[in-house]
């Protein structure tokens, strides 16, 4: 399943038990790629995931030590 848009990389599975279904995505960002749409498309993409038991694999090329909004944002999500 795609989960982002064509300028990122991702695939996603899903893992059938016998006690609940899992989610594992692959996710890469290229440095290149712009990180606000990237953000964005990713804050929806958990969302999405949000009620469900996945996990998440990635590669984003964010240096989480910029204090910019946009890193703030995504750390914020992922916590």
């Amino acid at each position: 399943k795609s989960c982002l848009p064509n300028f990122y990389e991702c695939i996603t599975c899903k893992i059938n038990t016998e006690q609940k279904i899992i989610y594992v995505s692959i996710i890469y960002r290229t440095p290149s790629a712009n990180l606000k749409e990237f953000t964005d498309s990713f804050i929806e993409y958990v969302e999405d995931l949000k009620t469900k038991n996945c996990f998440i694999l990635c590669d984003f090329n964010i240096d989480l030590l910029k204090t910019d909004s946009t890193a703030t944002r995504y750390i914020w999500h992922i916590s």
